[in-house]
């Protein structure tokens, strides 16, 4: 599907990882959250315990989503892994992975809290 040697697919893969991903300050509040309460919502059919489950699984899913196209882009756009970047790579990665758990922690107590409700969808 992928062409590595297409420095366009790898440019936009990268663009899009990025806008994913949780190193930009503001992508949370208005991706990776809306896009995870969308979609949880969609899923859970109303139930408070789904939607919980759901905004953390779909939020978690997008940030990963956003660090696999950001190495896939990355990686062909800028040739392949150098032993320079590793260290450096490693701790923006724990620096993501940690702020996720907090920003999942605090939409876990919103949502129990009945500050974010789901979507009341019928079909």
């Amino acid at each position: 599907m992928k062409n590595p040697r297409n420095p366009i697919w790898a440019a936009v893969a990268v663009f899009v990882g990025w806008w994913l991903s949780p190193l930009s300050w503001w992508n949370d509040a208005f991706v990776n959250l809306p896009i995870a309460w969308l979609v949880a919502s969609l899923l859970a059919g109303g139930s408070e315990t789904a939607l919980v489950i759901g905004v953390n699984v779909v939020y978690w899913a997008t940030n990963v989503l956003g660090f696999l196209l950001m190495h896939w882009g990355g990686r062909d756009w800028l040739g392949r892994n150098k032993d320079g970047q590793k260290q450096s790579t490693r701790r923006a990665l724990l620096t993501a992975a940690l702020w996720s758990l907090l920003y999942s922690a605090i939409v876990t107590a919103l949502i129990l809290l009945g500050v974010i409700k789901p979507l009341d969808i019928s079909f």
